[in-house]
């Protein structure tokens, strides 16, 4: 059985009577990387602040590595690192001194530790360079660095890869997958920019105006945003029931009077097409349109 690293229940949080969040039920499993998935002011921060205990809930339940006493808790959450928001570095100092300093505070004891997570994150040939002649890219990565010091087995991660370049965007792509796949952390990372998520998420989590809509693996993903093909047809109404008797299929849609969308026969929609033009119907094109991420997405809030 799959073990879950967090689970919350009916968890909601409201500010002088607005919901900023309602009764969200979320399960993250180990090994997964849970792209959370909102528009800006859809609750997304609020939830992550929650399970850190940066604030506290209105009502609900927040359970962690199966724990969710209030003592417990907070023994639990030493097994996460996370970065929400902007982490607070001192800009006058080199990236290995800002996380000295962070080490003393936390009392981890391991020597090779700061070397360790300044290697994974490309940061260790910095130098004396300050904190506030770093790019963005390498505040994110700093950033980063501080999350994942001490080993987390829980990353929660707000918004990483805002204002990164193209180039910066694919560093920390590969940054997160190595994190899970060579040191088994399970990660949450909450981003607008899901052509990103796509790439990496292997479960997913959409939030609209405070409530969760719907949760959903990469598999169960991929199997939706299939797409279809867009057949032009002579008579759409009529190829229809062609294919409907003759086929012995329902999987299509007949969107207007000359086009039909095939929502099956993806490896060989030829047979749709010899079967219509030996019913007396003609053919124009064939094109198989994909939908993706944000497509799917769209559909998802415009459906709630």
């Amino acid at each position: 059985m799959e073990k879950t690293i967090l689970r919350t229940t009916q968890l909601s949080k409201s500010y002088t009577g607005r919901m900023a969040v309602s009764k969200i039920n979320m399960t993250i499993r180990k090994g997964e990387i849970y792209g959370f998935i909102g528009e800006n002011g859809a609750g997304k921060t609020t939830l992550l602040r929650l399970i850190t205990s940066l604030i506290l809930p209105s009502s609900g339940e927040i359970e962690l590595f199966g724990s969710s006493k209030a003592d417990e808790l907070q023994q639990a959450r030493t097994r996460i690192g996370s970065m929400i928001e902007t982490p607070v570095f001192f800009p006058k100092m080199t990236a290995r001194e800002n996380l000295e300093y962070y080490w003393i505070q936390r009392g981890l004891v391991d020597e090779n530790e700061i070397e360790r997570v300044l290697q994974l994150v490309n940061l260790s040939d910095t130098g004396r360079k300050k904190f506030h002649q770093f790019s963005l890219g390498m505040k994110q990565r700093l950033g980063l660095a501080l999350a994942i010091m001490g080993n987390p087995e829980f990353l929660i991660l707000d918004e990483p890869i805002n204002g990164l370049d193209p180039t910066g965007m694919i560093e920390f792509r590969n940054l997160i997958k190595r994190l899970n796949e060579e040191y088994q952390t399970t990660i949450l990372i909450s981003s607008h920019i899901l052509s990103e998520l796509a790439h990496i998420a292997t479960r997913y989590g959409i939030i609209h105006q405070g409530k969760m809509l719907k949760e959903f693996t990469q598999e169960e993903l991929a199997e939706d945003i299939r797409g279809f093909i867009s057949l032009k047809v002579d008579d759409a109404r009529m190829a229809g029931g062609i294919i409907r008797s003759a086929l012995d299929n329902t999987n299509f849609e007949v969107v207007s009077k000359e086009e039909i969308h095939l929502f099956s026969f993806f490896d060989d929609p030829s047979i749709v097409i010899e079967t219509l033009s030996s019913n007396g119907i003609k053919v124009y094109s064939s094109n198989e349109v994909k939908i993706n991420l944000e497509d799917y997405f769209v559909s998802v809030i415009n459906a709630a």
